[in-house]
């Protein structure tokens, strides 16, 4: 599915967009919360308003699928199905035998409301107006920055009482030799292929639940790509090597991870489920010099299918 279309509301940016033209002049929103210097006499402003430069946000690079199934209802449930049976002689006759069924397994997941706000005055918006500064878009930026955060922040550490995809109970673990920086080479590749192999076997290799992403550490993918794997075979890169020997598997990195994780991203092992997306509210007169914006989406985070889905390996 589109992403975009499972993260956003499009039709609440529409509305936004939409506003008369005469009010779209107050539109130019000062943040008190940004603390941006104003002009003052014999200070010169420096043009150039730099950004503060944050990690990426990957979840969303995972390519687990984005549900929006759930809507404003508290909970999700789930259901899957699978055959049960065996196909017996003929001949036997005992009760129950050659019996074959669909048995269904169930589950749910807890939904929560999360939200934002903006506010600003008039006198802020006067203030803005004089550096030349149109603060609609920017405003429009930062409400969907801390979006991507909170969603990346969930997805991969849980929140609101749901687990996210680096502590999740159901996962089984394998520990690490030793660690990453202190591995050699060819040490530090057999951690990894071998956290590979152990998770296929634990699924049988089927397909739509074998590792397709290894996330870890920024910490062990830098030191994955630095350490030579054999110097005496060749200059390539532990990651060099893993890329090589293993196409089909993408591997990435985040902040947020102390551990490191293979595992499957298809609709059939996990799924991220936001039943509401991101709705941005227009903006509102809240008295005679004062406005306000606001954001809001219904999130319940990571929903594990399939718990041999994923592997830990710690340690490293």
């Amino acid at each position: 599915m589109d992403v975009k279309k499972g993260l956003y509301n499009l039709n609440s940016f529409q509305t936004l967009f939409d506003t008369k033209e005469e009010d779209l002049k107050n539109n130019v929103v000062f943040d008190s919360a940004g603390g941006l210097v104003l002009g003052r006499n014999l200070v010169a402003v420096d043009p150039d308003v730099l950004t503060l430069e944050t990690p990426d946000n990957t979840f969303l690079s995972t390519g687990i699928t984005i549900s929006n199934v759930g809507g404003y209802d508290n909970k999700i449930q789930k259901l899957r199905r699978h055959a049960q049976g065996e196909m017996t002689s003929a001949r036997d006759k005992t009760t129950g035998k050659g019996n074959i069924s669909l048995a269904m397994n169930q589950g749910e997941i807890f939904v929560d409301e999360i939200g934002g706000e903006s506010s600003w005055t008039e006198s802020q918006i006067q203030q803005a107006s004089m550096q030349g500064i149109n603060l609609v878009s920017d405003l429009l930026s930062a409400q969907n920055e801390v979006y991507l955060k909170t969603i990346d922040a969930i997805g991969y550490v849980g929140g609101f009482g749901n687990q996210g995809l680096l502590n999740y109970a159901g996962f089984a673990t394998t520990a690490a030799a030793t660690t990453a920086v202190l591995s050699t080479g060819e040490a530090l590749y057999q951690e990894f292929a071998d956290l590979i192999n152990i998770q296929r076997a634990a699924v049988n290799n089927i397909p739509s639940y074998s590792a397709n992403i290894i996330v870890m550490p920024i910490g062990v993918l830098n030191t994955c790509s630095t350490k030579f794997l054999n110097t005496a075979g060749g200059m390539a890169s532990v990651i060099t090597a893993l890329k090589a020997n293993f196409p089909e598997i993408t591997f990435m990195s985040t902040f947020r991870a102390t551990t490191t994780i293979a595992f499957n991203s298809s609709k059939q092992s996990m799924q991220m489920r936001i039943p509401l997306p991101l709705q941005i509210g227009e903006i509102i007169k809240r008295g005679s010099f004062s406005y306000s914006n606001e954001i809001l989406a219904r999130v319940a985070g990571l929903d594990v299918n399939e718990d041999k889905a994923g592997y830990y390996l710690t340690g490293l």
